[in-house]
């Protein structure tokens, strides 16, 4: 994917300072840098709240992701 062309949960943050965005970002690093399987053992491994918080964010950017490349196709 090209780097112009990031979800919006990460390319139109409410506050770039925030624990929110910081954890969107980790959530985008996760998706686009880790195999599932690696996702699911670092899931694993983290406090029930965050891991929690993880799977929401990386659901919606997974879904950002899905209609972004629908729309871009022809």
């Amino acid at each position: 994917m090209d780097t112009q062309q990031l979800p919006p949960l990460i390319a139109q943050p409410a506050d770039s300072n925030s624990e929110d965005h910081r954890r969107n970002c980790l959530a985008w690093h996760l998706l686009s840098r880790r195999t599932r399987t690696e996702v699911q053992e670092w899931l694993r491994q983290q406090p029930v709240v965050l891991r929690s918080d993880m799977r929401v964010r990386l659901n919606r950017l997974r879904e950002q992701l899905k209609d972004m490349r629908e729309a871009a196709r022809p």
